[in-house]
C-alpha cells in the first residue's frame, strides 16, 4: 500500500475571509502562512505550514463551518496559549483530560471547530536549582522566561515552570522528549548570550541539576514537598 502520511488538512472558510484567516491562524497561533502555488492562489482562501503541519484553508461559496469534523493541532504550552487567545478576544472551552493529554477547543473566525492538545507525561525532565539575588529576581525571571520560550520553539521541549518555595530557594524544571532532545538543547547557541548572562548574574548559589525521568504530576509533587509554590 502505498500510503504512508497525512499530507494536510483542508478547512472551508467564506469568500473574503482571507484576513481574518491570517490574523487567527498566523497571528494568534503563529502558523506561518505560506504561498498557494499559481495554479491554485486565484481561488483565494489560504496555507498555513510549519514543519510536517499543513492546514490550508479554501473558499467555499454555500460555506458552513464544521462544528464536528475537525483538525487537532499538538502544542507545547496549552496555558500559555490559551492566555493568547484570551488576549484576543478568543476563548478556549476545556475538555476532558485523556491520559496524558490537555485537550481544549476553540472556533476560528468562521465557527470552524479546532483541538488544542498538550502532551504530558512520560519524557525526560531537570529539575534546576537557586539561591538568588533579590534585586535581580524580576530580571532573572524575566530572562528565563524568554530562554525557554526559544528553546520550546526552537528545540522543541515539552514545556517548563519557575518556582519559589518558602525557604527562598527557586526551582524550575523544564521536560523533554528525551535526555537527547535535553543534551542538544546544551549546546552552544540554545541559550541567547545575553540571555544566559542575565541568569547567572542573578544566581547567588547552585545545586546540581536534577536529571529526572518522570510525569508532570510527579515533578509537581516534588516541587510541592519542598515548600509554599508560587506559580509563576
Amino acid at each position: 500500500m502505498a500510503i504512508r502520511a497525512l499530507h494536510h488538512v483542508q478547512l472551508a472558510m467564506p469568500p473574503g475571509g482571507e484576513a481574518e484567516a491570517r490574523r487567527f491562524y498566523a497571528g494568534v497561533l503563529g502558523i506561518p502562512e505560506v504561498s498557494k502555488p499559481q495554479p491554485l492562489a486565484a481561488r483565494g482562501g489560504c496555507w498555513f505550514e510549519s514543519g510536517e503541519l499543513r492546514l490550508h484553508l479554501g473558499v467555499k461559496q454555500d460555506f458552513r463551518p464544521a462544528k464536528k469534523a475537525h483538525p487537532a493541532l499538538a502544542v507545547t504550552d496549552l496555558d500559555g496559549l490559551r492566555a493568547r487567545l484570551q488576549e484576543n478576544g478568543i476563548a478556549l472551552q476545556e475538555a476532558e483530560v485523556l491520559g496524558e493529554q490537555r485537550r481544549g477547543f476553540v472556533e476560528d473566525p468562521f465557527g470552524n471547530r479546532v483541538e488544542l492538545i498538550e502532551q504530558r507525561g512520560a519524557g525526560f525532565a531537570v529539575l534546576y536549582r537557586w539561591k538568588l539575588k533579590p534585586e535581580r529576581i524580576d530580571d532573572f525571571r524575566d530572562a528565563w522566561a524568554a530562554a525557554t520560550h526559544r528553546i520550546r520553539a526552537e528545540r522543541g521541549g515539552l514545556g517548563s515552570r519557575l518556582h519559589q518555595s518558602s525557604d527562598g530557594w527557586w526551582a524550575a524544571y523544564a521536560q523533554w522528549p528525551s535526555r537527547e532532545t535535553w543534551l542538544a538543547s546544551q549546546d552552544q547557541g540554545a541559550v541567547d548570550a545575553s540571555l544566559s548572562a542575565r541568569m547567572q548574574a542573578a544566581i547567588l548559589e547552585s545545586k546540581p541539576a536534577l536529571e529526572l525521568t518522570g510525569v508532570h504530576d510527579l515533578l509537581e509533587a516534588l516541587l510541592l514537598e519542598a515548600g509554599e509554590v508560587a506559580r509563576r
